[in-house]
């Protein structure tokens, strides 16, 4: 229903009508544009400043020293024996498995429930690493495949539970489960907004898990879910170049040294890994 013409000519003849228009005119406006601009230039010049340091291997820190990092040969896996990563063929454990009484279900079938029975460790991702080497030396135009046990656990330094990543303006959720991911607050959604000019990679979700090989320049992939996967993360790696396997979430990131990992140290979550040589 149109307000009467009168009605709206005394409004917007009114003294505080007009005054509240000057402000926002005057004031208003020009002050947030101008903090807008200002905080784009900063926090743009800070991604730009991370990216170079990046490229230049000051963020994924390749191992170095006398340790030596197992690659894998066709079939190989990377597993945790006392300690130490190394190479190793999961077909006995996986035919032991498969006749195990004491096993049942998808426990016979499922690398992270049966292997831990038989004392074989897997490599452990943590969310809030800002690029965490898993021990393991890819070499150039080998394939492997990554696996990835549940991320249910991962939640975001600002409290959103992001097990699959999430979006600034929605969570991302698995459409045969009901529920998985509520709704995102207000606060939350602006907290991710706000922050987007800082996010390490552009083009991928919030807390997207990323692969990288190598330390300097660097072959980078997001690994996106799968729901109709049983292991949701289950991905395969074609390396176009050789070098240490890193892994990270896709959080905020600041170019000033010593502040990299800001944003990265309250995340929660860890992961297993299986990490199989084709």
């Amino acid at each position: 229903m149109l307000l009467p013409s009168k009605l709206v000519f005394k409004l917007r003849s009114s003294w505080w009508y007009k005054k509240a228009l000057s402000e926002l005119k005057l004031r208003v406006a020009p002050a947030f544009f101008a903090f807008l601009f200002v905080y784009l230039g900063v926090t743009l010049a800070s991604h730009s400043l991370f990216n170079l340091l990046d490229f230049a291997g000051a963020i994924c820190r390749e191992t170095t020293g006398t340790v030596q990092l197992p690659t894998l040969a066709r079939g190989e896996s990377a597993v945790i024996v006392e300690g130490k990563t190394v190479a190793q063929r999961l077909r006995p454990f996986t035919q032991r498995a498969a006749s195990d009484a004491t096993l049942s279900g998808d426990d016979k079938s499922n690398p992270f429930k049966y292997l831990p029975v038989y004392g074989v460790e897997l490599p452990e991702f943590h969310a809030r690493e800002l690029c965490q080497s898993m021990g393991v030396m890819i070499e150039q135009f080998g394939s492997y495949n990554i696996k990835f046990d549940t991320t249910d656990n991962f939640t975001d330094w600002n409290g959103v539970k992001a097990p699959f990543g999430y979006y600034s303006f929605g969570m991302i959720s698995d459409p045969s489960s009901a529920g998985s991911a509520k709704k995102m607050s207000l606060m939350e959604t602006l907290g991710a907004v706000s922050l987007l000019p800082l996010r390490r990679e552009f083009s991928q979700p919030w807390y997207r898990i990323v692969t990288r090989i190598g330390g300097t320049g660097g072959q980078q992939k997001a690994f996106e879910p799968d729901f109709t996967d049983s292991y949701i993360f289950d991905d395969n790696l074609k390396a176009e170049r050789p070098g240490e396997l890193f892994l990270f979430v896709n959080d905020a990131v600041v170019g000033i040294p010593k502040l990299h990992d800001i944003f990265y140290k309250h995340n929660l979550g860890a992961v297993k890994l299986l990490i199989t040589r084709n």
